[in-house]
């Protein structure tokens, strides 16, 4: 190399950096303005995480380890969680480890019960009581007694054996189980959001539950609450946490261009990424939790079972032009909750499916998530009881409420 071009070299390699960062710079800033409604190009990455307060005379744990379920509310805990969008809400645990008021163990005479199960969507997250869709159900139908068995975080397969657990003392007439398009998925793992649960297999036509006990988490189930696909992951810390909360680029090529089709395949054959899920076998498990949390339910007297089959933020924002990328997850999601959703009609079962609405309303300009977070607002709960009062009152239980 001759001494002119030993001198040059520093210079180009200068000059090779500002022209990258640039390119990076013009990049974010063309994201921004092709599409300034996507505020999240793939998860909440930049939310700041909810935290919880407990009052003076409570226990400072919401949550706590369960040998069965993975974890569960502490009985008797209340304080004020804070997040997201500045929601500010609060909570109180009941004696029987649920977000619910208490509950005479005598069924009044003449007085139908309905159980409401899922994960933070039913719990009620970022939402006063009032705002949730158990209680909205309650004020609609002054009939019944409403029971919220919510709790955050968890799949269907631990919903059902919470179900199996409360079900002798509830003595539900009917069940309302909120299933997220997540999962689907989440019900074949072993943990969710790096916590061991339990989990059914399904294998020569029959479900065997595996994981019984729960292993204890290396790490204790906190009060932090972060975005998430189903409001469980933790925000992200360090380089990674600052470029995912403020660059829109960066959420672009780590959160979405690795689900795309083509990309995903070569990153599968060099084994960045673990392969896609079985989506076949995931809802033919599902379905198979499903039926039997309504034999669970019919053996105390349970008539009815409805599910809501509740779609995620971004499969809403995508459909609705949202998102410049729809990528084969989200594809994936919708594909599954179709299929789900024709298993259990076919055997009987009740489904209320959300997701054709909500693009509808998304797509008129209705914010039904919050901003800051995947989980629905109080006007997405309020469309999902619209949707539910008239399968209730078709199912015999009367109520004052009317589809608008």
């Amino acid at each position: 190399m001759s001494p002119r071009m030993r001198k040059r070299l520093p210079l180009n390699l200068l000059l090779f950096l500002f022209s990258l960062g640039a390119s990076i710079l013009i990049l974010e800033v063309v994201l921004r303005v092709v599409s300034p409604e996507a505020s999240d190009l793939g998860a909440v990455a930049g939310s700041e995480p909810a935290r919880f307060f407990p009052d003076s005379d409570s226990a400072d744990s919401l949550t706590g380890y369960d040998p069965d379920i993975g974890w569960r509310n502490v009985p008797g805990v209340s304080g004020t969680y804070r997040g997201p969008d500045e929601a500010v809400w609060r909570v109180k645990i009941n004696s029987r480890g649920y977000r619910d008021r208490e509950h005479d163990p005598v069924k009044e005479a003449g007085v139908r019960r309905v159980a409401f199960l899922g994960d933070s969507f039913a719990w009620g997250y970022g939402l006063r009581d009032e705002e949730r869709l158990s209680n909205l159900t309650a004020a609609a139908f002054p009939g019944i007694e409403v029971f919220n068995l919510g709790l955050v975080g968890t799949s269907t397969d631990q919903q059902c054996l919470i179900l199996e657990r409360a079900a002798p003392a509830v003595a539900p007439d009917g069940v309302v189980l909120l299933v997220h398009d997540t999962d689907i998925w989440h019900n074949a793992l072993s943990a969710n959001y790096g916590k061991p649960k339990p989990h059914f297999v399904f294998e020569d036509g029959r479900l065997e539950l595996r994981g019984i006990p729960v292993p204890t988490s290396p790490s204790p189930v906190g009060e932090t609450i972060a975005g998430g696909e189903n409001g469980a992951k933790e925000a992200g810390v360090g380089i990674k946490g600052f470029l995912g909360r403020h660059s829109r680029l960066y959420r672009l090529v780590a959160e979405r261009l690795k689900r795309v089709g083509p990309v995903r395949d070569i990153l599968e054959a060099v084994g960045a990424v673990e392969p896609a899920p079985d989506s076949e076998y995931n809802v033919t498990l599902t379905a198979a939790i499903i039926g039997r949390m309504r034999e669970s339910a019919e053996l105390v007297g349970a008539e009815s079972f409805v599910v809501i089959l509740i779609p995620s933020k971004e499969l809403i924002e995508s459909c609705s032009g949202h998102y410049l990328i729809r990528d084969m997850e989200l594809i994936r999601r919708e594909e599954e909750s179709a299929a789900l959703a024709v298993r259990l009609r076919d055997v009987g079962f009740d489904v209320i499916e959300l997701g054709p609405e909500f693009i509808d309303h998304a797509r008129k300009g209705e914010t039904l998530y919050f901003d800051g977070d995947n989980h629905w607002n109080a006007r997405a709960n309020q469309l999902a009881v619209e949707r539910l009062i008239p399968v209730l009152q078709e199912l015999g239980y009367g109520g004052t409420g009317r589809k608008r």
